[in-house]
C-alpha cells in the first residue's frame, strides 16, 4: 500500500475554491513548501494537518478526504506505529481501545512523550491526540473529549506550543456541548492566554467564535457580538476562505445573537450566508444547523406550519449524518411549537423523550432548557403546583449554569404561577403583584423575547389592578414594537391584554380583539383563539345569542386542547357567574 496517498488532488481543489497553494499552506498554519512536498507525492500530511485539509476541503469529514487519497485510514491512524519503530520501549502504550460503539474510538495517549524532550516524539504525540480528540467529537463523547484535553494540558504546562491552545479550544468546545457555558468562555479565553505571541490568526479565531456562542448562550449578547466579528476579522487576516468551517460557525453564533435581539432580518440574512458557506463547502453540520436556525426565525415570527415543517427537515438531516445532539434540539423546538398550537399531549411526550436525549447527553442546560416546555404545558393544564415546582427546579439549574435567560426566564414564569392560584380564589386580590411587576427588570444584556414578556407581564398586573389606561399605553406600545419587528404571536398577546383593557373601561371596540383572534387563527394558537373568543364574548353585551355562539367556540377549543381553567372559566360564564369575569390573561 502507499503510505503517503495521493494528495494531488488539492491543486485542483484549491484552483476550483479561487485559492492559491501559498493561502491553503496559510490556512493551514505551514510553509507553500511542506503543501507543494504532498501535493507532489514525497511526503503525507500529519494528523493534525489532514483534519485542517478536511476542514477545508470536505466539510470537516475525514472518511471523505480519505476517498480522495485513493487510501485507507490506516496511514493517517498510524502514530502508534511510528512510536513503535522510534522507540519500541513506549510501543504498549498507544494501542487504541474500542468500546462498546464501533464508531467510539479512546487511546491510550502516550502522554509522557510529550515532555521526552524528543521533538520527533513531541510532533508525532501531538498529531495523535489531535485526531484522538476529532474522533471523540465524531463520537458525541465530548466529557471524554474534556477529560483528554485536559490530562494533555497537564502534560505541557510550562511549555510554549500551539497545543496547549488547540486543547483549550477542545475543552471550550466539549463544555459547551455538555451545557457549561462559563467553563466554555474560561477554556476560551485559555486558549487565547496560551501561548499568545505564536497563535496564528485561524486559532485564535477559533476561540473567539467559541467565546461569542459562550457569551450568547450567558446573555451576554453585546460582548457576543463583538467576540462574532473579531472571528471573522481574524479569518479573513489568516486568508482563511469564507466558505471555510471557521467562518461558518462565527456566521451561525452572529445570526443567534441577532436573533436574540430581536433582529429576524438580520438573523436571516446571516442563516442565508451559512447556508452558502456549508453548501459550497460541503459542511453537513452548517447545513442542518442553517435548516434549524431558519425554521426558529419563522417560529418566532409565529408561522407555526412553516417553522414545523423545517424542524420536521432538519431533524431528518441531522438524524441522516448522525448529529445526535442537533437532532434532540430540533426535537426540543418542535415540542414549543406543538405547546404553541395547543398539541399539549404531543408536547408533553415529545419534551420528555427529548429530555432523556439530553440527559444520555450529559448537556444539563439543554435538559432545563426542555423542562420549560413541559412546566409551561402544565401552566396550561392548570396544573400551577407542578408547573411551580418545575419553574423554581429550572431556575436553580439555570443559576448554576449562569445561564441569565433561563433563570429570569423561570422567575418570571414563578410569578405567573402565584398569580394563576391567585385568580383561582372567590373573591382574588391581585395588589400584591403590582410591586413584583414593578421589580422585573431584565438586565440589559436580556433577550429581545425576555424584555416583551416581562413587559406583557407588567401591563397585565397593571389592567388586574384597576390601571386600565396605564395598561392599555404599555399594550399599545407592545403591539406596534412586536408588529415591527415580525413577532406575530406576541403581538396578538399585545393586542388581546389591550382590547380587554378597553372592555375594563367600557370601550367595546371590536376591531382590537378581532385583529388579535386573526392572528391567532393565522398561527393555529389553540390558547389564543380560546382567550379571544372570551374576550369577544365578554363584549356581546346586546347580544346574548352571538355571546353564547363565542362561548360555545371558546369551550370547544379549551376543552380539546386541554385548557382546564379556561374551560372552567368558561362554564363559568355560561351560566352566568359574574365573580370571574375579570378575565386573567397568563402571557406564556
Amino acid at each position: 500500500m502507499n503510505r503517503k496517498g495521493d494528495w494531488s488532488w488539492i491543486a485542483a481543489e484549491a484552483a476550483k475554491r479561487g485559492m492559491s497553494i501559498t493561502r491553503v499552506a496559510q490556512y493551514i498554519d505551514i510553509t507553500e513548501q511542506a503543501v507543494r512536498k504532498w501535493i507532489r507525492g514525497q511526503s503525507p500530511p500529519s494528523l493534525e494537518h489532514a483534519q485542517r485539509l478536511a476542514d477545508l476541503f470536505t466539510g470537516g469529514s475525514l472518511d471523505r478526504l480519505i476517498a480522495k487519497t485513493r487510501d485507507s485510514l490506516e496511514h493517517l491512524l498510524d502514530m502508534d506505529m511510528q512510536l513503535k519503530a522510534t522507540s519500541p520501549r513506549h510501543a504498549s502504550n498507544v494501542a487504541p481501545q474500542f468500546g462498546d460503539d464501533d464508531d467510539a474510538v479512546l487511546f491510550e495517549i502516550p502522554l509522557k512523550l510529550l515532555s521526552s524532550g524528543d521533538k520527533r516524539l513531541e510532533g508525532h504525540t501531538a498529531n495523535y491526540v489531535v485526531e484522538a480528540n476529532r474522533l471523540l467529537i465524531h463520537a458525541r463523547r465530548f466529557r471524554a473529549l474534556k477529560a483528554q484535553a485536559k490530562d494533555v494540558l497537564g502534560k505541557l504546562v510550562g511549555q510554549r506550543t500551539t497545543l496547549s491552545a488547540q486543547m483549550w479550544c477542545d475543552v471550550a468546545y466539549a463544555e459547551v456541548m455538555l451545557g457549561h457555558y462559563p467553563e466554555g468562555a474560561e477554556a476560551a479565553w485559555a486558549a487565547q492566554k496560551a501561548d499568545h505571541g505564536r497563535l496564528g490568526p485561524a486559532l485564535l479565531a477559533d476561540s473567539e467564535w467559541l467565546m461569542a456562542d459562550c457569551l450568547r448562550s450567558m446573555s451576554h449578547l453585546k460582548d457576543a457580538r463583538e467576540h462574532g466579528e473579531e472571528s471573522l476579522r481574524l479569518y479573513r487576516k489568516a486568508g482563511v476562505p469564507e466558505y471555510a468551517e471557521g467562518p461558518m460557525w462565527a456566521e451561525w453564533a452572529l445570526s443567534r445573537v441577532d436573533h436574540l435581539e430581536g433582529k429576524l432580518d438580520a438573523a436571516l440574512n446571516r442563516c442565508d450566508k451559512v447556508k452558502e458557506v456549508a453548501r459550497r463547502g460541503e459542511h453537513r453540520d452548517g447545513v442542518a444547523l442553517e435548516i434549524w436556525c431558519r425554521a426558529h426565525i419563522h417560529e418566532m415570527r409565529g408561522e407555526l406550519e412553516r417553522s414545523l415543517e423545517l424542524y420536521q427537515e432538519a431533524k431528518q438531516y441531522c438524524r441522516r449524518i448522525d448529529y445526535l445532539y442537533w437532532e434532540a434540539s430540533t426535537e426540543w423546538r418542535i415540542s414549543e411549537v406543538l405547546r404553541k398550537k395547543g398539541e399539549l399531549r404531543g408536547a408533553l411526550t415529545l419534551a420528555e423523550q427529548t429530555t432523556n436525549t439530553f440527559a444520555g447527553l450529559e448537556n444539563d442546560d439543554q435538559v432545563s432548557t426542555v423542562w420549560l416546555v413541559t412546566a409551561n404545558c402544565y401552566l396550561h393544564q392548570g396544573k400551577y403546583q407542578e408547573a411551580t415546582k418545575l419553574f423554581k427546579k429550572i431556575e436553580k439549574h439555570a443559576k448554576l449554569n449562569q445561564d441569565i435567560w433561563l433563570q429570569e426566564r423561570s422567575a418570571l414564569s414563578v410569578q405567573l404561577c402565584h398569580l394563576a392560584f391567585e385568580s383561582l380564589k372567590p373573591r382574588p386580590d391581585y395588589r400584591a403583584w403590582l410591586p413584583i411587576a414593578a421589580e422585573q427588570r431584565p438586565l440589559a444584556t436580556a433577550s429581545w423575547s425576555l424584555h416583551t414578556y416581562t413587559m406583557l407581564f407588567q401591563a397585565e398586573a397593571l389592567r388586574l389592578n384597576g390601571h386600565a389606561s396605564a395598561a392599555l399605553d404599555q399594550f399599545h406600545a407592545l403591539a406596534r414594537r412586536c408588529a415591527d419587528s415580525g413577532h406575530q404571536l406576541e403581538q396578538a398577546y399585545a393586542l388581546l391584554g389591550a382590547a380587554e383593557a378597553q372592555r375594563q373601561m367600557g370601550q367595546n371596540d371590536r376591531s382590537t380583539v378581532n385583529q388579535a383572534l386573526k392572528l391567532f387563527r393565522k398561527m393555529g394558537s389553540s390558547w389564543g383563539q380560546t382567550h379571544a373568543l372570551i374576550t369577544t364574548a365578554l363584549l356581546e353585551t346586546n347580544d346574548s345569542g352571538m355571546s353564547a355562539a363565542y362561548l360555545n367556540e371558546a369551550y370547544a377549543l379549551a376543552d380539546k386542547a386541554g385548557f382546564r381553567q379556561e374551560s372552567v372559566l368558561i362554564q363559568e360564564l355560561q351560566q352566568g357567574i359574574e365573580a370571574r369575569r375579570n378575565h386573567v390573561l397568563l402571557f406564556v
